[in-house]
């Protein structure tokens, strides 16, 4: 069944992760074995017939921050597969198992197959936590709901600050979030100078305009459309008007940047419409750029401790 985002809520979170924990090996099976983080969240985002897309980009204050419970859920759930052998993962990549690849997903039974195989894991982490906590002076509970791993805690952090810079990004008036745009596209390698610089336009749809040179001798002309929305997505009408005006400048492609995100329909006109080829930047990927070329953020170094480094075997 689909749930409301009030619904889902409603949930334990240990119903909730035994749900995120079906729907990603379900994931994983259709996707070949192997995908991020980032591409198993866009797909529940868009076609859980479980998750509400709400529920992942949902936002709960903190006492650290905003941060979302979604976190928790996947986390868990990409976690307990790892320990009942579905599936392996890293920072980068989660991958199947043969276990998991040849498991049939009608049968399995996520309490008797996976949980009771995690549970002793969490059971000894708890205790592990309670000792910890007996021994030390100064509170540090964390602004979650339950313990969590090294790992979530890593996560969590990180949500913060892309909570932060999403908050940064609507709040800036539209004219800000153009020259936002264009530092971007900077970044991105669009040149910006006096001569050949991305240069702002009042008229026909489009926000500025760019060169990119890809070689010594070609330099392409790219037209720019941002909009800073706060709640409207962007539809395949502002698509076909832009891909208009790019032709009528004489641009040879687009970018069209958006603190919202695009509809299905809207990235259908981007691919299909024929004519000049227009790349789609949604909240998603700004910010995914914004840490790519770390624009206004300060870097912070830690570490993740390996666990499986310590699993050592007697050698003969």
């Amino acid at each position: 069944m689909k749930y409301t985002v009030e619904g889902f809520q409603k949930l334990s979170q240990d119903q909730r992760v035994d749900l995120v924990t079906l729907e990603l090996l379900k994931f994983l099976q259709l996707a070949g074995g192997v995908s991020t983080k980032k591409e198993a969240e866009k797909y529940f985002a868009e076609n859980s017939k479980v998750i509400p897309a709400e529920w992942i980009n949902k936002y709960f204050d903190g006492k650290h921050g905003p941060y979302r419970r979604w976190e928790f859920d996947f986390n868990f759930a990409t976690k307990n597969c790892h320990l009942a052998g579905y599936i392996t993962y890293n920072r980068h990549e989660i991958r199947l198992t043969e276990l998991g690849q040849h498991t049939n997903l009608v049968t399995l039974d996520i309490e008797r197959d996976i949980t009771s195989k995690s549970d002793k894991y969490w059971e000894a982490k708890k205790e592990e936590n309670k000792q910890r906590k007996l021994k030390e002076t100064v509170n540090t509970a964390s602004n979650a709901d339950t313990d969590v791993t090294t790992e979530t805690d890593i996560d969590i952090a990180n949500d913060r600050w892309k909570a932060k810079i999403r908050e940064i990004l609507l709040n800036l008036n539209p004219y800000d979030f153009e020259v936002f745009s264009r530092i971007l596209l900077k970044k991105m390698g669009v040149f910006n100078d006096d001569k050949l610089g991305v240069q702002k336009s009042n008229d026909g749809g489009i926000d500025g305009f760019g060169y990119i040179t890809s070689d010594d001798f070609r330099t392409t002309r790219v037209a720019i459309q941002s909009k800073r929305y706060t709640e409207n997505k962007v539809g395949p009408k502002d698509i076909q008007a832009f891909r208009g005006a790019i032709v009528n400048h004489n641009a040879e492609y687009g970018f069209f940047i958006t603190t919202s995100t695009f509809t299905s329909d809207a990235r259908k006109a981007a691919v299909t419409g024929g004519g000049n080829p227009i790349t789609l930047i949604d909240i998603d990927k700004i910010i995914e750029l914004v840490e790519k070329y770390q624009i206004g953020l300060i870097p912070v170094n830690t570490f993740v401790v390996d666990e499986a480094y310590y699993h050592f075997k007697e050698t003969t």
